[in-house]
């Protein structure tokens, strides 16, 4: 019988159980690529916290970095007044505090300035998150575009395929050009990752070239932008520069959702009332004002649950179908 301690591994874990060195190799390997995917999601956070952050910083002419308390202040509220969730105020004011510590500067987020302000926002706002006005066909037939503009090229491409595939923001600005595929009767993008699909397995999107109610279809809109831009690998999206120089880094969520704004304001909405998701809630209503059949639009959509895909039924569809409106008094009973 051979000796108990030769059967001993070197190694055991915190719960007790004995580990080969392979075994005890493999858990280091999981354990990192686990920390790696959870640091590449808080790595996108953060940064779509800080551009949202920079942009507003310019605008209201104050640095970015370091930042005076009084931005951080002004920005809270600011997100605050456009209906930003509270969840999303926390993590855009810790991508904030990361962007000065990672700089070397002291963090203005822990001014007492800013924690009252956050604190009061607590207790006086609304603690769910608004819901973004839908962008409807009727919208994006009422804008104009600039033919000769390469960021009016660029906006209609974004907004009539944002609309046209249900994308969410953080899915239309990670598009690659590799991820758009001809096929007879119109194009199937590619979504590599996105909200309900952490492992990256990917799922598609169908846009047909044929779409009457457009009279660019989104398929036109984004192959104009595309040969306009001479772009053929990489980001589908891009930044332009005021000259209008292509850039190769992809456009942020912050941008697009920017561009909706810009444009929605201009056929006369009010903008605060929509976002980048408004092109999505527009697919979503959009569908079911014109009687589409629930499970096609979350095939398009990717919606896992049909009680989800329902919120995005505007309270004048529901009025219009309702059953109080299909029944009679005339009755034999």
């Amino acid at each position: 019988m051979s000796d108990s301690t030769d059967l001993q591994p070197e190694s055991a874990d915190a719960s007790g159980i004995a580990r080969s060195p392979e075994a005890a190799d493999l858990m280091a390997s999981a354990v990192k690529r686990n920390e790696d995917a959870g640091n590449e999601r808080t790595r996108r956070t953060y940064r779509a916290g800080w551009e949202a952050f920079e942009a507003f910083a310019a605008r209201m002419d104050f640095n970015a970095l370091p930042a005076p308390p009084e931005a951080v202040v002004l920005f809270l509220e600011y997100l605050a007044r456009e209906g930003y969730a509270p969840n999303t105020l926390d993590t855009y004011l810790t991508a904030v505090g990361v962007r000065h510590t990672d700089a070397g500067h002291s963090d203005p987020t822990k001014a007492d300035a800013v924690k009252n302000q956050r604190k009061n926002l607590r207790r006086t706002t609304d603690q769910t998150a608004s819901k973004r006005a839908p962008v409807l066909l009727k919208h994006l037939k009422a804008m104009r575009f600039d033919p000769e503009s390469i960021s009016d090229l660029r906006d209609r491409a974004l907004l009539f395929v944002g609309f046209a595939g249900g994308f969410r923001r953080s899915e239309l600005v990670g598009l690659q050009c590799e991820d758009v595929q001809d096929v007879e009767g119109g194009v199937v993008i590619r979504v590599r990752r996105s909200k309900t699909d952490q492992e990256g397995k990917g799922t598609t999107k169908q846009i047909p070239d044929r779409v009457p109610a457009l009279d660019t279809t989104p398929n036109e809109a984004l192959r104009l932008w595309l040969d306009a831009a001479g772009i053929t690998s990489g980001p589908l999206f891009r930044s332009v520069d005021r000259w209008g120089n292509v850039r190769d880094s992809a456009l942020s969520g912050h941008s697009a959702y920017r561009i909706v704004r810009k444009h929605m304001e201009a056929i006369g909405k009010d903008p605060s009332a929509y976002g980048a998701h408004s092109l999505r809630a527009g697919y979503a209503t959009q569908g079911y004002m014109n009687g589409i059949g629930e499970h096609e639009l979350a095939q398009q959509t990717g919606h896992k649950k049909l009680e989800t895909l329902r919120g995005y039924q505007r309270v004048n569809v529901v009025m219009g179908n309702h059953p109080l409106s299909r029944m009679t008094a005339e009755t034999d009973a």
